[in-house]
């Protein structure tokens, strides 16, 4: 493979966010990445994972439909299937359905452990792992490349790009921030980003149980065969069947509003299934009899990242939980970090960035790499921003406490904010919170704005810029007459000059007179 940029990539991080990107750029092209893993092994925590058809296009792309095919429960069907069911199982006697959801390619059911080696066992020569190397920090001169890795033991590193992959609690990210508020907070009177992960209300108990176990208490249980989300005030489960004869089993138990302290050594803690038993005791049958076949379990404090102003800063960027770490309710944070991997790894790759592009320089322009980070960013924050807003209300909808649409458990009804209103505790007054839920969820039928269509943006704008395929690239030389036009969807500055005016050095003219003369439009 023609060598098509000469820098490297450090990936932080060797979960699945960090291992797809490493395995995007090495499928498109050569550039060496360097995967560093804080722990042991490359490893991801949890045991089951939802994949949606957004995450289906991405593997659609990458030639990993086979890969998926074979490890999932189901594999994903074009005329669409079976999402989830909902039910209303906080009573005794009884509970009912809500409604069931079918989606477009259904669901895809998946043991995180699989997603993470489809990725892994397709990592190129050029890819390199490294283990237990803990990111304590990194640093980088003013101009911001090289940047250096500082890791736990007292060795480090050097690249051209750093990806943060590592997680809610991101080194990284506490750098990254640390530098950019130099720059943009100097005067004092703003207050810096809360960059530091916060508790996001709800307890999450997960472990894996054994179908055969649960078939010897319930043959016919339908969480054997079924997706299934049991509501209830205040607390929710999540159950789906995996491969291996076993289910997916998560229990959350929610405090709306209430913030507690964990130290770092108390966030997951293991757990005996008496705890869970005790949670459910006034639950329906079918949930009794599922937590019945828990033995232990893990409890996790879920840690949220409350929204960021940026991804990126100079040559880095952040991906994943370490970006927009979100609360679990459409299980949309491995998806959504497979898609932050994918757009980011094809904008790294892209000709624009290859010195074959350049005419002075055997390397690319230092500003080109933070320009096409500023891509990524501009695409992805805002689409992941609104997607864990609405994870957080889709959780507040599964435990009857969303604002409109709450009721105290006692089947009185809807709190409409005064205590009173109409019974979402009683099967005939349900159909609002079906509709919201729809709703909410709806964003894993893709429409516009999918994986394939973010790519083409990005693709579009680094071709607008002058700097994608059918352009020539050429770097501003002191007292050099030059003319230039950059989209102003990037936020920089849009003039012709014969100096700088901006931080944006790479300088285009267009093979193509009539982009060129657009451009010259747009600027005036």
């Amino acid at each position: 493979m023609e060598n098509t940029s000469r820098f490297s990539v450090a990936v932080c991080g060797g979960g699945i966010g960090g291992v797809a990107l490493a395995m995007t750029i090495g499928k498109y092209s050569d550039i060496p990445v360097d995967v560093y893993e804080a722990g042991p092994e490359i490893a991801t925590n949890g045991a089951g994972v939802g994949l949606w058809r957004r995450a289906w296009q991405v593997m659609h792309q990458l030639e990993l439909e086979d890969a998926v095919i074979a490890k999932a429960i189901q594999p994903p069907k074009e005329s669409g299937g079976l999402g989830l069911i909902f039910r209303k199982s906080d009573e005794p006697e009884g509970g009912y359905d809500l409604f069931e959801q079918f989606l477009p390619y259904g669901a895809i059911s998946m043991h995180r452990a699989d997603v993470l080696r489809i990725f892994e066992t397709r990592l190129p020569p050029s890819c390199k792992l490294h283990t237990s190397k803990r990111l304590t920090h990194y640093t980088t001169p003013p101009s911001g490349t090289p940047v250096t890795l500082h890791f736990a033991d007292g060795t480090s590193a050097t690249a051209d790009v750093l990806i943060g992959a590592d997680g809610v609690r991101s080194p990284t990210r506490t750098s990254l921030f640390e530098m950019w508020a130099k720059e943009h907070l100097s005067d004092g009177t703003t207050p810096p980003p809360r960059v530091e992960p916060i508790f996001g209300g709800s307890l999450v108990y997960r472990c894996l149980i054994s179908i055969d176990l649960l078939k010897t208490l319930n043959p016919e249980h339908r969480a054997i065969h079924s997706r299934i989300i049991y509501c209830g005030k205040d607390k929710h489960i999540v159950s789906y069947p995996l491969q291996g004869g076993l289910i997916n089993f998560l229990a959350f138990s929610s405090a709306p509003g209430v913030e507690h302290a964990f130290s770092a050594d108390n966030w997951v803690v293991d757990i005996s299934g008496d705890e869970i038993i005790a949670l459910f005791e006034e639950w329906e049958p079918d949930v009794r009899t599922l937590v019945q076949c828990v033995r232990q379990a893990k409890r996790w404090a879920v840690h949220i990242v409350e929204p960021l102003p940026t991804f990126v800063h100079q040559n880095v960027a952040l991906i994943g939980d370490a970006a927009h770490a979100m609360p679990t309710h459409m299980a949309a944070g491995a998806g959504q970090a497979i898609e932050d991997a994918y757009l980011l790894g094809r904008i790294l790759t892209h000709p624009s960035l290859s010195p074959s592009f350049s005419l002075s320089s055997p390397t690319p322009s230092p500003t080109l790499i933070p320009t096409a980070l500023k891509i990524y960013d501009q695409i992805r924050r805002p689409f992941v921003a609104h997607i864990a807003a609405e994870s957080r209300v889709v959780g507040l909808l599964y435990e009857f406490n969303a604002p409109g649409l709450s009721y105290d458990g006692s089947g009185a009804g809807v709190s409409e904010g005064n205590g009173k209103g109409k019974g979402v505790g009683k099967k005939g007054d349900m159909e609002e919170l079906k509709r919201v839920l729809e709703e909410k969820w709806s964003w894993h039928g893709v429409g516009e704005g999918g994986p394939d269509d973010n790519w083409e943006e990005a693709r579009g704008v680094l071709e607008r810029l002058g700097v994608g395929v059918g352009g020539l690239t050429f770097f501003l030389l002191d007292g050099g007459l030059w003319v230039f036009w950059i989209c102003g969807w990037l936020g920089e500055a849009c003039m012709i000059s014969g100096r700088s005016v901006s931080d944006t050095r790479c300088l285009s003219l267009s093979l193509f007179l009539p982009s060129f003369l657009q451009g010259v439009r747009e600027v005036f």
